[in-house]
């Protein structure tokens, strides 16, 4: 059995944003299963990833949240 891990999961172990998450991964290394994901979860991860730096940038110099997603 193979487990398709999408970007949500592979972005919340990231984050450690979900303690269920987290859990999840360690059954599934303590049970030793299988794990896929695709080219498309990683491109993903790689554009939210610019996204909230783009964003926490902005926040950082001052701007107001309805400029910022203007940009």
């Amino acid at each position: 059995m193979k487990l398709y891990l999408d970007t949500n999961v592979l972005r919340d172990c990231l984050k450690r944003r979900n303690l269920e998450t987290l859990r999840l991964l360690e059954i599934i290394r303590e049970k030793r299963l299988e794990c896929v994901t695709s080219v498309f979860s990683v491109m993903e991860l790689i554009d939210t990833e610019k996204d909230d730096f783009f964003f926490n940038d902005h926040l950082k110099k001052g701007l107001e949240i309805s400029k910022i997603l203007r940009h």
